[in-house]
This record gives C-alpha cells, structure tokens and sequence, in this order.
C-alpha cells in the first residue's frame, strides 16, 4: 500500500476490512472472560457505509468463524451514519420475537478512509447484545 494511497484497489480494502474485523473477532472469541464462542451468536448485523464488497462481509465472518447455519446474518451497506441506528433498531425489533438471543453488530467507517497510512483511526465498533 506504501506509496500509492491514491491509487488503492477493491483488494487494499477487502484487506484493510478483514484486518480490521477479523482482529476484533479474534480478540472477542479469544478473550477468556467473554465466555462467547462463534456457536452462541444468533443474530449478526454488519454495517459498512461506504463500500459493499461481494462477498459481504457477514459472509465472509460467517466462513471464517464458522458460525452457525442458521443465524440471522444483516448486511447493511450505504447508509453513511444512519446505519448504525438502523443496525442497532433491527436487533431490536429481532430481540422481540426471538428471545434468549445472542446478537452482534459490526460498524465500520469507510474503508480506505484514511490511506493505511493511519491504521490505528480506522474505527470500528462492535456491540455484543443478548436479551
């Protein structure tokens, strides 16, 4: 990436994403105080703004952590900062029908927002909500 931040490809940012993503993860399944594994999740919405990848990336965390087949996987793309309300609103309106559920919500800024060059801004906020 050094040296052509201006010129970033679709890969630089389905990289950046899944480095960004697949380490919080790794630290929320790995954290032996969290006592949550990839099993317990029911419920996972991810909302990225401004860059819809093929696959999604609730697809791409879904294979990767093999999380069940039968969750209930959101991707919400485009939405710029309303989609976090949105996210947060549907597992809610999720939670009332399905109770006793583990849910997660992912939201990111956009990718390549800050060239690489600034790794540590990228900003990622991951809810883990259980009713």
């Amino acid at each position: 990436m050094a040296g052509r931040e201006a010129f970033c490809t679709i890969e630089d940012s389905l990289k950046e994403m899944d480095d960004i993503m697949f380490n919080t993860f790794d630290i929320l399944f790995n954290n032996n105080t969290a006592f949550l594994s990839p099993s317990h999740i029911d419920i996972l919405v991810v909302n990225e703004p401004m860059f819809a990848s093929v696959p999604f990336f609730t697809s791409r965390i879904i294979n990767r952590y093999k999380l069940r087949q039968n969750i209930m996987a959101f991707n919400l793309s485009g939405m710029e900062c309303s989609g976090s309300v949105i996210a947060i609103s549907l597992v809610q309106q999720l939670f009332r029908t399905d109770k006793n559920s583990f849910a997660i919500v992912v939201s990111t800024e956009g990718a390549l927002w800050y060239f690489v060059m600034h790794f540590s801004w990228m900003r990622m906020t991951l809810r883990v909500c259980y009713v």
